[in-house]
């Protein structure tokens, strides 16, 4: 019931600029928001939504993070909001995002976990799988893992 009801709870919530942008998927809310728009005043508005609906925002799990651009050689991050965690990356729904807008993190993360399913492979393949099942098992592990997303980070 919890996602459910989460979902219920957060239909009313929306941003205060129509500059900023709310993503919401499932149980999982997350706000971009410009340069030049408020983020306090923004977060503020989510914290005060949640205390009216009687929900709590896990504080430990909000992070914050500053996209610029990759050429940018000096950039003076501001200071983070009080007791938000500011990063140089994050995962969102499977992707991760760093905050120069490179991907390799998120590729490296891929071809490691696409190694370890191919040892895999090998494993069955010594223990006489047939091809045709060994050709599925690789579709399903190693294939999926590298056609998810690819729209968002394939030019990277």
């Amino acid at each position: 019931m919890g996602p459910i009801l989460y979902i219920v709870m957060e239909s009313d919530l929306h941003t205060l600029s129509r500059s900023n942008i709310m993503f919401k998927y499932a149980d999982d809310t997350n706000l971009l928001v410009p340069a030049y728009s408020d983020l306090l005043s923004e977060f503020e508005h989510v914290k005060q939504l949640a205390a009216d609906n009687k929900m709590i925002i896990n504080i430990s799990k909000t992070k914050e993070i500053i996209f610029q651009r990759p050429s940018l050689k000096h950039f003076l991050a501001p200071s983070a909001l009080c007791g938000i965690e500011q990063v140089s990356s994050a995962k969102l729904l499977g992707v991760i995002f760093k905050n120069n807008l490179s991907f390799n993190e998120h590729v490296t993360a891929v071809l490691k976990c696409c190694s370890q399913h191919a040892y895999i492979l090998k494993l069955l393949q010594h223990q006489g799988m047939l091809q045709i099942h060994l050709d599925t098992v690789f579709h399903a592990l190693i294939m999926s893992k590298i056609r998810y997303a690819l729209c968002a980070w394939e030019a990277f």
